[in-house]
């Protein structure tokens, strides 16, 4: 009976130990990932907020200096509302712009990590070709998120409806996609 508690003991201690490998094991992750985020995110004001010189305002502070506005008589309730919506809009435009952006900066960071090949060049991604000719956009899967959804103005409800399917079923380009959905509202 003394050897199995003996044994229990060793087992114990070891099931320790590997709770403490384990928990290091996680700290160190956990750091890599705090590492890879404030990466992402100096490079993101770097190279995407800081030449436009942007800045994040919500709908409500907007509301509110354009309510003020009213208020104090600098602006009729109408003019504040046609203000209100023009800026919603275009906000809306950069937001799409600023995430197509994103996905460009993290996908070329993705390839930069990628391991290189004999020749010592990166290997190029195989991009399958697929018949889209029956789209409403000319060379669809020849264009970034970005020139896609500049395309969106002027198609009927039933051309996005087919370019929403289609991009889900290949693309998948969640800024394409939500660019589509706001315009068949």
């Amino acid at each position: 009976m003394a050897r199995k508690t003996g044994s229990t003991r060793g087992q114990g201690s070891t099931a320790g130990s590997r709770q403490d490998d384990s928990h290091r094991s996680m700290l160190t992750q956990a750091g890599s990932v705090s590492r890879n985020v404030g990466a992402i995110r100096e490079l993101v004001r770097r190279s995407m907020l800081a030449p436009v010189n942007a800045v994040l305002l919500t709908r409500k502070g907007i509301e509110d200096v354009l309510d003020d506005a009213v208020t104090r008589g600098r602006m009729t309730r109408d003019d504040a509302q046609q203000m209100m919506q023009t800026l919603l809009q275009y906000g809306a435009k950069q937001t799409d712009d600023f995430l197509s952006d994103l996905e460009r900066l993290l996908a070329r960071g993705s390839l930069e990590e990628r391991p290189r090949g004999d020749s010592g060049r990166r290997p190029r991604r195989a991009r399958p070709r697929r018949p889209a000719s029956n789209l409403a956009i000319k060379d669809y899967d020849d264009l970034s998120a970005a020139q896609v959804q500049d395309r969106l103005d002027g198609l009927t409800p039933a051309e996005l409806r087919k370019l929403r399917d289609y991009e889900r079923r290949h693309g998948n380009r969640k800024t394409v996609l939500d660019r589509i959905e706001r315009k068949l509202r």
